[in-house]
């Protein structure tokens, strides 16, 4: 049934899972209307909250994550959250053009420290030579 999202509460789904169920487009809907929330997912289409569902994420995407997560509560990433790797992306291409760290914490709108931690994995996981 589920595959194993890396944020999962006591039931439901993970953000990966909800990724997988809906798309990036419906859960980016679904985190704007109730991002940073426990919902619960009915076990049929009958009730209030599928009809929320289908307002936000349409007919078939609702009825797709009811035979998924049916009956169990699932947390709705925030849409902060949905845009961190968007973001860490845009920190090691400016990286990779040359900018600084406190260039690129301008840029971004975060503090040196986040950019250092955005590059480290970065080169944890590619092998990149550290960078002062």
């Amino acid at each position: 049934m589920l595959s194993g999202g890396e944020v999962r509460g006591a039931e439901g789904a993970g953000v990966k899972d909800l990724q997988r169920i809906l798309g990036d487009e419906a859960l980016r809907a679904l985190a704007a209307a109730h991002g940073g929330e426990h919902i619960p997912v009915p076990k049929g289409q009958t009730s209030e909250w599928f009809r929320r569902l289908t307002s936000t994420i349409g007919a078939d995407l609702a009825a797709a994550l009811v035979k998924e997560c049916g009956g169990t509560r699932v947390y709705v990433p925030t849409e902060r959250y949905l845009s961190l790797p968007e973001r860490d992306a845009r920190a090691r291409e400016m990286a990779s053009a040359g900018a600084s760290r406190q260039e690129i914490a301008a840029e971004l709108g975060v503090n040196r420290r986040t950019v250092i931690n955005i590059l480290r994995v970065t080169e944890t996981e590619y092998g990149i030579a550290r960078r002062r």
